[in-house]
């Protein structure tokens, strides 16, 4: 037997030896199950047959026959594809971030020989590449950077081996560290520093960072023995954005950091609030503190210097004027105290209430002014000479007719303002009073009211049957038995009221009015069969012809019959009869029935 040299390759052979030489035999076999032959073949010289162009597989059932004669090989044979490659991978990570310095080492290969390399860079298929190995039997792939390896396909004479485990390539790790600092040790000066902890030892960095917003760097730094790099000169503010790059690998911090200068002493005390009167004296202002500089200012930002030290002299212009001072001691200035001067003017008059008027008889209100803080002092003469009240109200009595009050503010300096004044008028009111024509009746009763009120401006009537009014003298018209109050409220100009009340007395007897004849012949007299009646509040009448059918029916007076049946013929001329039930507003009860004449 000869296996084939390459995988899938037909150059494999089987050789069946100890035959005649040059002599034709017959031959058959089976190549993995599959029968060839017989097929007639001359032996060489040496009495061999060469059946060639075999591939890899199972070959059997082998049958030689010469004249008849047969010999048989039950075999079987096995030819075989050389082995594939047996390797292994082997990785080597960039020593940058984002260099192309990674490697993957191929092992276990023959040395000093081709193979093609197949592989995946992060998905991408990169070959088939040709490579040699050395002479240790490895290939060497370079100039990888970071990323995911997998698939590796390894071939040699056609026959391949694959190696589907990702490898995975890394860029060195991100600097990692820790940022600390410390403040200045006074007010406006540099001597503050930021320390940047946990890096490598004795290794070089660039470092960037801003300081409150202004970028700084990139710039090398080397840490020191401890691992740590020192930033100096450093006043207060805020640090932001620490950006560390080692072997092209950065680390950010964002903080931020702030340095401060150290705290301020406490504010120094300042005098107290004052308010003056305009031209008067006004004292120097004072502060107490530690014995530090002194600075006044007259401006909550505290930028207008208007003095130093422990006392300063305020202006003596009208208004309200704020000082600030501070104290400095250590080049830190403290937060500030404040003092109120105030110069005023006398008080500009108070605002009396709007002038009032009340009814005679009428409770009179409190009286107020409003002014702007003082003392009020209220007055009953132009003069201002009687004092009759003190405050912001008074309450004033026994008032009559017009009466004037004066309202003066005196502040808290003692500077009067001018006077305003409030009116109070006590009115005596109008009078009401009206005679109704007729006072008494029966229904419907219609009666006139004569207005004989004094001092009215307006008249509001309710006429107690839920009936109103606003004229000077009206009518109603009664249409229920009964007693109404009627009621007129006067108004006069001074909004006061007067009332009257008068009892109006409604009568009435009911009556019912039958007819006994009627002639509906359409000359416009007596053509309706029509009851009438005084002061019927319910009524129901039915009318029959004298065989008792119903002809008409009316519950209400005045819906008289004109003579036509239900259907709308005209009735027949004769007698008819009526049935009629009543009830009066006096309470009177009618049941009625009767004959009545039909005449056309």
């Amino acid at each position: 037997m000869l296996n084939p040299s390459s995988c899938g390759n037909l150059d494999g052979s089987l050789t069946i030896s100890g035959l005649n030489p040059a002599t034709s035999y017959d031959f058959t076999y089976d190549d993995d199950g599959t029968a060839f032959g017989p097929t007639a073949v001359v032996s060489d010289g040496a009495g061999d047959i060469i059946i060639a162009g075999l591939d890899a597989g199972l070959y059997d059932a082998l049958v030689v026959s010469l004249t008849g004669c047969t010999t048989n090989d039950a075999g079987p044979y096995t030819l075989s594809d050389p082995d594939s490659p047996i390797f292994t991978v082997l990785t080597s990570n960039p020593s940058t971030c984002g260099g192309f310095d990674g490697s993957i080492t191929i092992t276990g290969l023959i040395a000093s020989t081709s193979y093609s390399i197949t592989y995946e860079d992060d998905g991408v298929i990169v070959g088939p590449s040709l490579l040699i190995t050395d002479i240790a039997g490895e290939i060497v792939i370079t100039g990888l950077d970071a990323g995911l390896y997998t698939n590796f396909i390894v071939d040699l004479l056609g026959c391949s081996s694959l190696d589907a485990v990702p490898y995975t390539l890394n860029d060195p790790a991100t600097p990692a560290y820790s940022v600390s600092f410390t403040n200045p040790t006074s007010c406006g000066g540099t001597d503050g520093s930021i320390t940047i902890s946990n890096l490598d030892l004795a290794s070089t960095y660039n470092v960037s960072y801003d300081d409150d917003g202004t970028t700084l760097g990139p710039t090398s730094m080397i840490s020191d023995v401890f691992g740590e790099i020192v930033i100096t000169g450093l006043d207060a503010g805020s640090y932001t954005d620490f950006i560390l790059e080692l072997f092209g690998c950065s680390g950010l911090d964002t903080g931020p950091y702030t340095l401060s200068d150290p705290t301020a002493g406490p504010a120094p005390i300042a005098g107290t609030d004052s308010t003056y009167c305009s031209g008067q004296t006004i004292v120097d202002m004072t502060v107490a503190g530690t014995g530090g500089t002194y600075i006044w200012y007259d401006d909550a930002a505290l930028t207008n210097n208007v003095g130093a030290g422990t006392t300063m002299t305020p202006g003596g212009t009208v208004g309200t004027t704020t000082y600030y001072v501070t104290e400095t001691v250590a080049g830190c200035e403290s937060l500030a105290d404040s003092v109120v001067i105030t110069v005023v003017n006398p008080p500009s008059a108070p605002i009396a209430a709007m002038d009032t008027t009340y009814c005679l008889g009428e409770t009179v209100l409190d009286v107020t002014a409003t002014g702007s803080g003082g003392t009020i002092n209220w007055y009953d003469d132009a003069a201002h000479t009687n004092n009759v009240g003190t405050g912001t109200s008074f309450t004033p009595s026994g008032l009559v007719g017009t009466e004037i009050l004066y309202a003066i503010e005196v502040d808290a300096n003692g500077c009067e303002s001018l006077a305003d004044s409030v009116t109070i008028v006590v009115s005596e009111g109008p009078t009401a009073a009206f005679n109704p024509t007729p006072g008494s009746g029966n229904v419907p009763l219609d009666v006139y009211f004569d207005n004989t009120s004094i001092g009215g401006l307006a008249y509001e009537w309710d006429f107690g049957d839920n009936n109103t009014s606003t004229l000077i003298d009206p009518n109603n018209i009664y249409t229920d038995i009964g007693d109404y109050n009627a009621i007129l409220t006067v108004t006069d100009s001074d909004g006061c009221m007067d009332t009257i009340t008068i009892v109006i007395s409604v009568q009435g007897s009911s009556s019912l009015i039958i007819p006994n004849i009627f002639t509906p012949n359409g000359d416009g007299i007596n053509d309706i069969f029509n009851v009438s009646g005084t002061n019927i509040t319910n009524i129901k009448g039915t009318i029959m012809n004298r065989w008792g059918q119903v002809v008409y029916q009316f519950n209400t007076l005045g819906a008289g019959w004109v003579g036509r049946t239900v259907s709308g013929l005209e009735a027949a001329e004769g007698t008819y009869f009526y049935l009629i039930d009543a009830v009066g507003a006096d309470g009177q009860e009618y049941n009625y029935q009767g004959p009545f004449q039909l005449i056309r």
